[in-house]
């Protein structure tokens, strides 16, 4: 699953750019998610690090698109930014706050789907965290991204994965330390009083 933000003031840009990613899904078979935020200022307000990727218009009231940007760099480093502007003289500054590049509107779908693909495949170099367990005799290696969510009962940590359910002596602490980057959000289950590790959408 790619997450997607678009950050745009212009209802007809923000549709526009809707159409390309339903378009763009549909093509490369991936599956998206998207929300859209009328300005910069609700979009950072209340950020939390959730998206793969940003469309970000520049030139939006309350705060512009570039401070809105820096402002994103303060709370992410890892989420592709992509310019989205009419105003091509501030393009060069996107090189400042790490952008993946900038479409001019009105976005046609080309350098739109060119850009989408450096961000399909910058997300596939991402490196999955491996964790070792132990099975009787030898260690058992799990990616994270087999994994759906690891829980704690009676002292041993329960691994549900792709495979299969496993387990070993642990604490929840040190797996939390361990996944925290890895797209994983702690979930506490208020019935049992148990704490469990999820994993975000795939």
């Amino acid at each position: 699953m790619i997450r997607v933000a678009v950050v745009e003031d212009e209802q007809k840009h923000a549709q526009e750019l809707q159409l390309f990613l339903r378009r763009y899904a549909a093509e490369k078979s991936v599956d998206l998610s998207m929300e859209f935020f009328s300005n910069g200022l609700d979009f950072v307000s209340d950020y939390n690090s959730r998206f793969d990727v940003v469309f970000m218009d520049i030139e939006m009231p309350h705060m512009n698109g570039m401070e809105c940007a820096f402002k994103l760099r303060q709370l992410d480093q890892n989420v592709a930014l992509i310019f989205v502007t009419g105003m091509t003289q501030y393009a060069v500054k996107g090189y400042e706050v790490d952008a993946v590049g900038y479409i001019v509107k009105s976005v046609s779908y080309f350098p739109f789907s060119v850009l989408m693909d450096k961000v399909v495949a910058r997300l596939s170099n991402v490196v999955a965290k491996e964790i070792f367990i132990q099975k009787g005799d030898y260690l058992k290696r799990i990616s994270s991204r087999e994994l759906w969510f690891v829980e704690v009962m009676d002292h041993y940590l329960i691994y549900r994965t792709q495979e299969g359910t496993f387990r070993e002596i642990g604490r929840m602490k040190d797996m939390e330390t361990q996944l925290c980057d890895y797209d994983f959000f702690p979930l506490q289950q208020q019935l049992s009083h148990q704490s469990a590790l999820c994993a975000g959408d795939r």
